[in-house]
């Protein structure tokens, strides 16, 4: 079965900074045109806290127009919660109390016969990537059939090629004695690294030879000498990747400080 993918940082559920249960409308409305026009199967959102903690709000999949019936919050996970929705049977484990800041959800997706397993996982910036690497090693059971792996890893690829002139501009961009040393350490790639090694595949790079960016868009800077991908859709090697990309246009550039990546797949 053919099925599209799409991962999306939403910064902050739509809301401002200082004032972390107030949705900007206009941002709220862009993401909702471009997961339209996306139309994808499964969406998985990262920073949607909103929704589990601002009663308030009305539930996001309204807004969708009942495009998903069936969603999976991290309920526990103040501000970075990740949620899934599909338009297929789904099934979670929460996993999101396991360590602060390491934010984690798992759901079995029944597609056809039988259910793939989608993990989601968006460590906060301060956690080193060997902390990453130590709590996937706790907590997830890389499988070698039908598995995919998503998020904001907030990590490097080594797959991907960052010059001389991109490390000035990001050493700008730190401002902090330390930004060196904390390039050096990026540039190690040690959690992607991780996650390749065990054989699963980078959808993005599996169809695309150059390199682009998902950090940031227009909303947080026009400057894209600093530009990053530290967006990722990973496939067991069963998977077949059909397409894959990150979408940018006039919408995404100003809906959240990420652009959202896609991936259609075809599952056995």
């Amino acid at each position: 079965m053919k099925i599209k993918i799409l991962t999306y940082n939403i910064l902050n559920g739509f809301c401002p900074q200082e004032q972390l249960f107030k949705i900007q409308k206009d941002r709220l409305k862009k993401a909702v045109q471009i997961i339209r026009k996306e139309n994808p199967d499964i969406l998985v959102l990262l920073e949607a806290y909103f929704w589990s903690f601002a009663k308030q709000t009305k539930n996001f999949g309204k807004f969708l127009e009942n495009m998903y019936r069936l969603q999976v919050p991290a309920e526990h996970n103040f501000r970075w919660a990740p949620v899934i929705l599909s338009k297929f049977t789904i099934k979670n484990e929460d996993s999101s109390l396991s360590r602060h800041y390491l934010n984690f959800l798992r759901a079995s997706i029944k597609t056809g016969k039988k259910p793939f397993n989608l993990d989601v996982f968006h460590p906060h910036p301060t956690k080193t990537d060997e902390e990453r690497v130590d709590y996937l090693k706790e907590n997830i059971k890389f499988k070698n059939k039908n598995y995919i792996l998503t998020g904001d890893f907030n990590s490097l690829s080594p797959k991907d090629a960052y010059s001389a002139k991109w490390k000035e501009s990001f050493k700008k961009f730190l401002k902090s004695p330390q930004a060196e040393e904390n390039i050096r350490g990026m540039l190690e790639c040690k959690l992607i690294k991780y996650i390749l090694g065990k054989g699963l595949i980078d959808a993005y790079k599996s169809k695309n030879n150059g390199f682009d960016f998902t950090v940031p868009t227009d909303l947080s800077s026009k400057n894209k000498s600093t530009g990053i991908r530290i967006d990722y859709i990973f496939t067991s090697s069963d998977i077949k990747i059909i397409d894959a990309g990150i979408v940018k246009n006039k919408l995404t550039e100003s809906a959240s400080d990420h652009y959202p990546i896609y991936a259609i797949l075809e599952i056995k």
